[in-house]
């Protein structure tokens, strides 16, 4: 089973929840991470990150601005059927692409106007409302697209809060409620304060 990610953050917590989920479940896991910037200064070959993408069961875009990375990764799995999830703002080429389970991001993508879309402000004070809404469906009537919906919100909300609990939740809930494994549920998403003094360990 394999699962790329497509980052501008450090993914230092990311491998070490793969690697502690691998050890702790005894599973087949491979973990790609690749970073735009390696795409864009074409750092790394195409096909390599082409068939990565295209063979992984599931794939986890965070691109921030425009370049070759964006290209790379829509051309690559635009015809695909596997997991796609966008982990930035709803809009533009990748959002055309996600998918988790009944979950399609083009519709909500569709659902933003232009000019909300031009202040990143005004869109993520929709996500959020949004968030809420589909959060509480989800808890309620936990069903196909709802659930899905609720699902790509916990995603979201994992990747941004961020640090290595809340990316070991993030995989879990790939792996078991998309990728067929036998796991325990995923926590809640894990909110840091914004502000705070932080202690390396």
């Amino acid at each position: 089973m394999k699962i790329t990610f497509i980052s501008t953050v450090s993914t230092a917590g990311l491998a070490q929840a793969a690697e502690e989920i691998k050890q702790q479940f005894n599973l087949s896991l491979q973990l790609k991470v690749y970073c735009p910037r390696e795409i864009d200064e074409e750092l790394i070959d195409d096909q390599v990150v082409k068939r990565d993408l295209q063979t992984s069961d599931a794939v986890c875009v965070d691109i921030r601005g425009s370049g070759r990375a964006i290209d790379l990764v829509y051309e690559s799995l635009k015809e695909e059927k596997n997991i796609v999830v966008n982990l930035m703002a709803p809009m533009g080429k990748m959002m055309e692409i996600t998918r988790l389970g009944s979950f399609s991001g083009k519709s909500m993508a569709n659902r933003i106007r232009p000019e909300e879309a031009r202040d990143p402000e005004e869109v993520w004070k929709k996500i959020q409302l949004a968030e809420g809404l589909v959060k509480t469906a989800g808890r309620i009537i936990p069903m196909g697209r709802v659930r899905d919906a609720g699902n790509y919100v916990s995603i979201s909300r994992y990747w941004r809060y961020g640090g290595k609990e809340n990316y070991r939740n993030l995989l879990l809930l790939l792996l078991r409620d998309y990728l067929n494994c036998s796991l325990p549920k995923a926590k809640e998403p894990l909110q840091y304060p914004e502000y705070g003094i932080f202690h390396p360990k």
